[in-house]
């Protein structure tokens, strides 16, 4: 299917990613990227699309500094 979703940010230094399983019980090994925003200092809103079936998405979120206001996905 394809998928939306939308990072909305103020000041972040960081990567912001969505990863995927096609494990119904995923362990930390089972996940695997399938979007990422690399951000330094920026503040906005960013939206990307991706596609394919996953049984789960996440959100990880690593940064040193801002704030995460939302990510926000459609399917």
């Amino acid at each position: 299917g394809l998928h939306t979703v939308q990072y909305d940010y103020v000041g972040v230094h960081g990567t912001l990613k969505i990863e995927a399983t096609l494990a119904a019980t995923p362990a930390d090994s089972d996940w695997f990227q399938v979007d990422a925003v690399v951000l330094t200092g920026q503040t906005g809103t960013t939206i990307s699309n991706f596609t394919g079936n996953y049984i789960w998405l996440r959100a990880n979120v690593i940064y040193t500094d801002g704030t995460v206001n939302s990510i926000v996905m459609n399917h």
